[in-house]
């Protein structure tokens, strides 16, 4: 079995046991946080079409991989909270004004976008999740590289506000405006 294929098959088998986030740190232990589950072997996660929300943000993402990466996350790193891949969160100027001026909780328009690697050396993310300040929320997607948003193992899409396997681990960050990569 290919690395890609074990990581397929472990985001399944957290995923059917998905449970509220037991830490807050993004380098802890297995939490719950992270790209939806397919129904076992090596089939990949079932995603869907994303909203028209999703779509606009979408177009707001384009070129994130030149954004800003948090000094505690420049490279891959094991996430705990996103099924033990390797992570690297990207940030766009308006979170990078925000920690310039030390602001929290962050303005509207802040992005975070995090790849999410089935091994530290590859070169496509298996799963991109993104955060969006939007009338002082958080907007929440959970997307295949092609822009499928990953559906949860209830069916529902990940993406919107208030995305339960999000908050669940995010929550635990609120004095720090739920972002667990970097301390502002």
């Amino acid at each position: 079995m290919s690395l890609q294929e074990y990581a397929w098959v472990a985001m399944a088998v957290l995923l059917g046991a998905a449970s509220a986030c037991s830490s807050g740190d993004d380098s802890a232990g297995a939490g719950s946080a992270g790209a939806g589950g397919g129904a076992g072997g090596t089939q990949a996660p079932q995603a869907v079409d994303p909203s028209a929300d999703t779509q606009a943000l979408w177009t707001k993402l384009q070129g994130y991989q030149g954004w800003q990466k948090f000094p505690e996350n420049t490279s891959p790193k094991p996430s705990g909270a996103h099924m033990n891949m390797y992570v690297v969160t990207h940030y766009n100027d308006v979170v990078a004004s925000a920690m310039a001026s030390k602001t929290l909780p962050l303005p509207d328009g802040s992005m975070l976008v995090k790849d999410n690697f089935a091994s530290q050396t590859d070169a496509m993310p298996m799963a991109i999740t993104a955060m969006s300040k939007q009338g002082g929320k958080w907007y929440w997607v959970e997307a295949m590289p092609n822009g499928k948003v990953i559906l949860a193992p209830d069916g529902s899409p990940l993406e919107g506000h208030g995305v339960t396997m999000c908050t669940g681990c995010h929550d635990a960050a609120a004095a720090n405006d739920d972002v667990l990569t970097h301390k502002f």
